[in-house]
């Protein structure tokens, strides 16, 4: 299996570029850039986790990684 990355910059040769690999029968995944307020809600998201104690040590992930 080969793997191509294609950066496109634009929505009508996204859609020709898809349009091919469906012609040609491709598997193709599409991956979009995360945004600002994506990363900054996960961020909350993360801390509230911490905030609740849902968290382990560095020396408490050592050790159950000890045990893989």
């Amino acid at each position: 299996m080969t793997t191509l990355t294609v950066n496109i910059n634009d929505k009508k040769t996204e859609k020709a570029v898809k349009a091919v690999l469906d012609a040609l029968g491709l598997n193709y995944s599409i991956d979009k850039p995360q945004t600002l307020e994506q990363y900054n809600a996960d961020l909350d998201e993360g801390n509230a986790e911490i905030e609740k104690g849902n968290f382990i040590s560095a020396d408490q992930l050592k050790t159950e990684a000890g045990k893989w």
